[in-house]
């Protein structure tokens, strides 16, 4: 940019040195020898030409500066998944699956198990962790400021919830089919957890309070939330994935 305006400089120079000259140097010779206005006048238009041409070229470079400047950086408000676990929107939920009714549940067959379903069985969940025993604090803050029932927890549903975010990490999908432990009921009949009804939530998101925050932002999410039929929930909350945390949410009634 600095040659630009070096080259545009000399440039004037050229532009102006014949009418500077004309002014300055034929000027008094005209006078002396007793020319008429005719021949002042050409020299002032020479000189006039020449301020045109200036202006007309101070123009043209500053066009040139103001398309080649870099326009203005701005924060770009549009969230970008970029694997940064500490980007705000860096979170996934699934919609949820349709809820499970047991009439429907007590016809399936579950005699078809490999051995990958069979291993979480053995899973042995004694408490929750302080990142789950959060998220149920926030579930049950959001219903009970609606009148409803806090939602009891269920150790064997927080071995259902810890098995699915651990699975959809390790066979790295995100859905409530699970490839190889089949739906979330068929994981709940697996433990012989009896029920009416069931659903489940499933969300990906570096922190608890992302992913409430968003679940809670989702209809059919927080529908189950504030459902007022459930009374039992599991919660299991697993480190990895491309979001920093998998989170799986099992509702029941008894």
């Amino acid at each position: 940019m600095r040659g630009d305006k070096y080259i545009a400089s000399l440039l004037i120079i050229v532009l102006l040195l014949p009418s500077l000259m004309v002014l300055f140097w034929t000027g008094p010779v005209y006078a002396v020898s007793g020319l008429d206005n005719l021949e002042s006048n050409s020299s002032f238009l020479s000189v006039l030409k020449g301020l045109v041409a200036l202006f007309i070229l101070n123009k043209i470079i500053g066009n040139g500066d103001s398309a080649s400047a870099e326009p203005p950086q701005e924060d770009d408000p549009t969230p970008i998944d970029n694997g940064d676990n500490n980007s705000e929107d860096n979170v996934v939920i699934e919609e949820p699956g349709d809820n499970e009714d047991s009439s429907y549940s007590d016809q399936k067959d579950n005699s078809s198990t490999d051995e990958t379903a069979t291993d979480w069985t053995e899973m042995e969940v004694t408490s929750m962790t302080s990142a789950e025993a959060e998220m149920l604090q926030l579930l049950n803050q959001e219903r009970t400021q609606r009148g409803l029932e806090p939602l009891q927890v269920d150790l064997r549903l927080v071995q259902v919830a810890r098995a699915k975010s651990q699975n959809m990490i390790d066979e790295d999908y995100f859905a409530h089919q699970s490839p190889t432990l089949g739906s979330p009921f068929d994981m709940m009949q697996a433990l012989n957890i009896s029920y009416d009804f069931a659903g489940e939530n499933i969300a990906g998101a570096g922190t608890v309070a992302r992913a409430h925050k968003h679940l809670m932002e989702s209809p059919g999410h927080r529908e189950n939330i504030l459902r007022p039929r459930f009374t039992h929930v599991g919660i299991g909350i697993i480190e990895g994935g491309p979001y920093g945390m998998m989170f799986s949410q099992e509702f029941i009634d008894k």
